[in-house]
C-alpha cells in the first residue's frame, strides 16, 4: 500500500502544518506520526513562517521502521506565498525526494495572471504517468495555499464546504469539502490531544498526473477526514489527526507534538 500511496500521503499530509499559521502568529512547528494499522510507516516535521503577509513552510517526510526498510522515501519540500486581506495565493514550491534511491527534483512558479510553470530534473518518465497539461495547472493553489484557504474560512465563522483546485507540481486534483459535525478523540499512539474535534471531510477528485497504473474509479477515491481542534488553545483550530481512507485501507496521521515559536 505505502509503495502505491506514497503520493498521496504527500498530497494530503505535506499541507497540515501550514494550516494554524493563519492565526498563530509568526512560526509554528509541528509534528506528525502516520500510521497503517498498528505500523508507523511516515513521521513528520515540519515549521511555518509568516511575516509580512508572507508564508513559508519547510517539510521533511520519511518513511519509518519496516516500512521505511522496505520503501525507503524521503521529501523535503519548502512552499512559499502570500497572504492579504483573506486572500491566499502560492508563489512557488520546491521539492527534492528519493524513492527506493530514485531522485526527483521539482520546482513550480505560480504567477500572478493563473499561469503555472514547473520544471524537473531528472525530467519525469511518462511512461510511469502522465504530464498535467497547461491549461489544468492554470488557477490553482500549491496544497499548503489551499489548506491555509480553508483554515481561513473556518476562522471566519464559514463552512467547510466548496472545491479547492489543486496542483503540487506532479499532481492535479481538486479537494471537495464537507462539513461533518463533530467528534470526541482519544489519545493514541503519541498524539497529544484528547477531547471535542470538529470534522471536515474531502474527497480527492483526481484530474491528472497520477501514475497511470491507479486510475481510480468514482467510489475508489481517497477520502479525508480532518479533526480539528484548539490544540495550542484559543479558538484556533489545528488538526489534531487526519484520515485518509482509500481501496488499499486508510492511514491516520496523529499531532505528536506542537509548538509556538522556535
Amino acid at each position: 500500500m505505502i509503495a502505491r500511496l506514497h503520493h498521496v500521503v504527500a498530497l494530503v499530509v505535506i499541507g497540515l502544518p501550514l494550516l494554524p499559521m493563519l492565526a498563530l502568529g509568526a512560526e509554528l512547528s509541528l509534528k506528525y506520526d502516520v500510521y497503517y494499522g498498528p505500523l508507523r510507516v511516515v513521521a513528520i516535521e515540519s515549521r511555518s513562517q509568516q511575516a509580512d503577509g508572507r508564508f513559508k513552510m519547510s517539510t521533511h517526510m520519511q518513511t519509518v521502521g519496516m516500512i521505511g526498510s522496505l520503501f525507503p522515501w524521503t521529501l523535503q519540500a519548502e512552499a512559499r506565498g502570500l497572504m492579504a486581506d483573506g486572500d491566499v495565493r502560492s508563489e512557488s514550491r520546491v521539492v527534492d525526494s528519493v524513492y527506493r534511491g530514485k531522485r526527483q527534483h521539482f520546482e513550480v512558479r505560480y504567477s500572478t495572471d493563473g499561469a503555472v510553470d514547473v520544471g524537473f530534473d531528472p525530467a519525469p518518465d511518462t511512461r510511469e504517468r502522465e504530464l498535467v497539461p497547461v491549461e489544468l495547472r492554470r488557477d490553482t493553489l500549491d496544497p499548503d495555499a489551499a489548506l491555509i484557504h480553508m483554515l481561513g474560512v473556518l476562522v471566519t465563522g464559514g463552512t467547510c464546504s466548496g472545491t479547492l483546485r489543486i496542483f503540487d507540481g506532479r499532481l492535479r486534483y481538486d479537494l471537495q469539502l464537507a462539513e461533518a459535525g463533530k467528534a470526541q478523540v482519544a489519545t493514541a499512539d503519541g498524539s497529544i490531544y484528547s477531547g471535542p474535534t470538529r470534522l471536515c471531510d474531502a474527497v480527492v477528485e483526481p484530474i491528472a498526473g497520477f501514475p497511470l497504473a491507479e486510475r481510480v474509479k468514482g467510489d475508489e477515491r481517497a477520502r479525508l477526514r480532518y479533526y480539528l481542534a484548539p490544540v495550542l488553545g484559543g479558538a484556533t483550530l489545528i488538526p489534531a489527526r487526519v484520515d485518509l481512507s482509500g481501496p488499499r485501507g486508510t492511514l491516520k496521521a496523529y499531532l505528536v507534538d506542537a509548538q509556538r515559536g522556535g
